[in-house]
């Protein structure tokens, strides 16, 4: 939240209220960053069971909501884009629940992914 406060006011000169899913995510979490994050390890959070699936991609809805035509093109730069989770067990989570990591195969970061996308755009730039 720190990066978007901080870019948004300097590009839209505004003081943004951003709050817990204001970036359209389901679950805020800290402690876990991209390069800590690896595609098909499951996560135990409460009494669910969530698994990480890829990279989470923003689209033109995202540019919509966070009020700044650069926002997608900046959340893919910043190599903080966040990820998609699967729910593989229901249950209930509450603020302050640790996260136990079930690790997978542990092939592929979502930071790994996040520059091969960055890779993606930038040739696209290019023609």
């Amino acid at each position: 939240y720190a990066f978007w406060h901080e870019l948004l006011l300097r590009e839209t000169k505004q003081t943004p209220a951003l709050k817990h899913g204001y970036v359209g995510e389901n679950l805020t979490i800290e402690g876990l960053l991209e390069e800590n994050v690896w595609v098909g390890d499951c996560w135990r959070v409460g009494t669910c069971e969530l698994q990480v699936m890829k990279l989470r991609e923003p689209c033109f809805k995202f540019n919509a909501r966070m009020g700044y035509k650069g926002s997608a093109k900046a959340m893919i730069q910043s190599a903080r884009s966040g990820w998609y989770l699967q729910v593989n067990e229901t249950g209930l989570i509450k603020a302050g629940d640790t996260i136990e990591v079930i690790p997978g195969r542990r092939t592929t970061h979502i930071a790994m992914q996040n520059a091969q996308l960055l890779r993606k755009e930038s040739q696209k730039d290019l023609f």
